[in-house]
């Protein structure tokens, strides 16, 4: 995958409160690496691709312990909870979610799916508002999100690298799982995608 020339770099410093500072803004000529940052880690998560069988009629995910937007617990909070950011910032942009529990091995993960043609009428700071609300939402339950059409197409991501946070940490649970798994982000990456994977690169650090 090539990566574009024109990179536009947010740097933040997140406290304790989790509050972000913005510290610099800046367009890059080209991607640069910043310390504690790999390679790998410059590239857009685009596997594993996304699962549109899941989003067909008469799929039903729940029975692969995948949950939806039309998922309902019966016993509590569903898990990750993403409805106050659905209704403040979804509208008609989005259309369903897959979100897959994590494991002592790996963090949970959303893959929210959105209307292709509302999503090409937001700007860059509209696409990046996006996917900050719900990727910050969702990191607070260990899972990282990734934003899609419904033709499968990668837009955006918020993305970060978990450790085991044992009480400190952040409950990763799904509702269809007795596993609870405590996870504390390291940084995070959020790329959004302007035509073609060119990207809003932000690097959050804890």
């Amino acid at each position: 995958m090539v990566l574009p020339k024109s990179i536009l770099t947010i740097e933040y410093f997140v406290n304790q409160r989790g509050l972000g500072t913005l510290l610099s803004l800046s367009l890059m000529v080209s991607a640069v690496l910043t310390p504690g940052t790999s390679p790998a880690q410059m590239l857009p998560p685009v596997e594993p691709p996304l699962d549109v069988t899941l989003l067909e009629p008469g799929a039903e995910p729940e029975a692969q312990n995948v949950l939806t937007i039309t998922s309902i617990s019966q016993a509590g909070l569903t898990v990750p909870s993403l409805w106050w950011q659905r209704e403040q910032f979804g509208g008609k942009l989005l259309d369903n979610w897959l979100a897959y529990p994590g494991d002592d091995n790996s963090p949970g993960r959303v893959d929210l799916v959105v209307n292709r043609q509302i999503w090409s009428l937001l700007d860059y700071l509209q696409r990046y508002e996006f996917v900050h609300h719900f990727g910050f939402a969702a990191r607070d339950y260990g899972y990282n999100t990734r934003v899609f059409n419904r033709q499968g197409i990668l837009l955006a991501a918020y993305t970060c690298e978990f450790t085991n946070g044992g009480e400190t940490g952040f409950l990763s649970k799904s509702l269809l799982s007795n596993q609870d798994v405590f996870k504390k982000p390291g940084f995070c990456v959020v790329w959004v995608d302007a035509a073609g994977f060119q990207g809003v690169r932000d690097r959050f650090g804890q």
